[in-house]
């Protein structure tokens, strides 16, 4: 069966710009907080508990979700692929700071679950439009 060519729907618009942004937003946030530091002490001693594989974590968990979006935004097939591997790390990671002994301060279990939730909607449309053909 031949890809329908189509024009772009506006949710991708949507979606892709400002799921997009956040995604790069979170980068910057996280570089600021790095190199230019947090003005309060307790928010810089909630930052220096951060373990380094925490901060790699958000940095490839942002890259992994700005790639989905530029491939959904192209109308890519890989999008779902790439958008599935950012659900399912992101839900590991959140499931490990859920059932740690001790949570993080900076971990809320239900803005996790909140975002997965979204992020599930997404996915659903992601898998709708390419079963339609419209990510080729």
């Amino acid at each position: 069966m031949e890809p329908v060519d189509v024009s772009r729907p506006k949710l991708v618009w949507v979606i892709s710009i400002v799921v997009g942004l956040m995604a790069a937003s979170q980068v910057v946030v996280l570089s600021s907080l790095l190199l230019l530091g947090p003005s309060s002490p307790e928010l810089r001693d909630i930052i220096a508990s951060v373990p380094a594989f925490d901060w790699l974590t958000l940095y490839v968990l942002a890259g992994i979700l700005f790639t989905s979006m530029v491939f959904l935004f192209r109308l890519r097939s890989r999008a779902v692929s790439w958008f599935a591997v950012y659900i399912g790390l992101g839900s590991w990671a959140a499931l490990g700071y859920a059932i740690a002994p001790m949570n993080p301060p900076y971990f809320d279990e239900l803005v996790s679950l909140g975002g997965l939730l979204v992020a599930l909607g997404i996915f659903g449309y992601m898998l709708r439009l390419r079963k339609r053909q419209v990510l080729r």
